[in-house]
């Protein structure tokens, strides 16, 4: 089961990267709770406050939660380095046109 959770991330991770919501949800639940990738709150949160910038509807409001949550278990420096990251953050290209 471990091996499906590490292809998950993964194909979240490129889907992630090119700006889809619904990855970068995907992608920051992994995180948080450290299946197929390595547990990182930090980029859980990252992840997660990029899907509710750029969702809308019921996976708006689920990622707008989820990030209050995790907001709680950072300190204010990893806050502050995390919102700095997503404050920059542009999606990939795909490579595959």
């Amino acid at each position: 089961m471990q091996k499906d959770f590490n292809m998950s991330a993964e194909w979240f991770r490129k889907a992630a990267d090119q700006g889809n919501a619904k990855a970068q949800y995907r992608l920051g639940m992994l995180y948080s709770s450290g299946e197929g990738i390595a547990k990182s709150i930090k980029n859980a949160y990252i992840w997660i406050s990029l899907a509710a910038i750029s969702s809308d509807g019921s996976l708006k409001k689920d990622s707008i939660s989820m990030k209050k949550r995790l907001s709680k278990k950072l300190s204010s420096v990893q806050l502050e380095a995390a919102d700095k990251i997503i404050d920059n953050w542009t999606p990939k290209k795909s490579v595959n046109k």
